[in-house]
């Protein structure tokens, strides 16, 4: 079994090589014996190895019509988010299918986007994951 070694900087491993350090890299750099599973990037305090933790998701505040619809069908919702809006009733139901037909972008903070996502049983995080899939479709 080979031994591996990372090269640390600022507590974090910079990279990763089967090369004993010893006598062939620039005595100023770190290397640490790790085992196969560690990776650049990962953290390195008091002797032991940890994975970094994942970057947080960030939410867009705002996707594209087309983006959002692209991901509602991907999701199987884009029927029933159809129907919801064309059974709505008065002003409001109006203002609904405006928005639907013509907005260029959905905000998530549109009061139409909870009232949707809570007919459908959504939670705000689920609703959340929809905007960030939303937002990796190519526009």
């Amino acid at each position: 079994m080979t031994t591996m070694w990372a090269r640390i900087e600022n507590g974090t491993v910079a990279e990763i090589t089967d090369l004993d350090p010893v006598g062939r890299f620039h005595p100023s750099l770190e290397w640490v014996e790790c085992g196969a599973g560690v990776s650049a990037g990962w953290k390195y305090s008091d002797g032991e190895f940890s994975e970094p933790e994942a970057p947080e998701a960030h939410i867009p505040q705002s996707v594209s019509m087309r983006q959002a619809r692209l991901a509602m069908l991907s999701a199987g919702i884009l029927d029933a988010v159809e129907s919801m809006i064309a059974a709505m009733e008065g002003d409001a139901g109006k203002a609904a299918r405006i928005d639907w037909e013509f907005a260029k972008d959905v905000r998530r903070d549109w009061p139409l986007v909870a009232e949707l996502g809570a007919q459908l049983g959504m939670t705000e995080d689920q609703i959340d994951e929809l905007f960030i899939a939303a937002a990796e479709i190519p526009q």
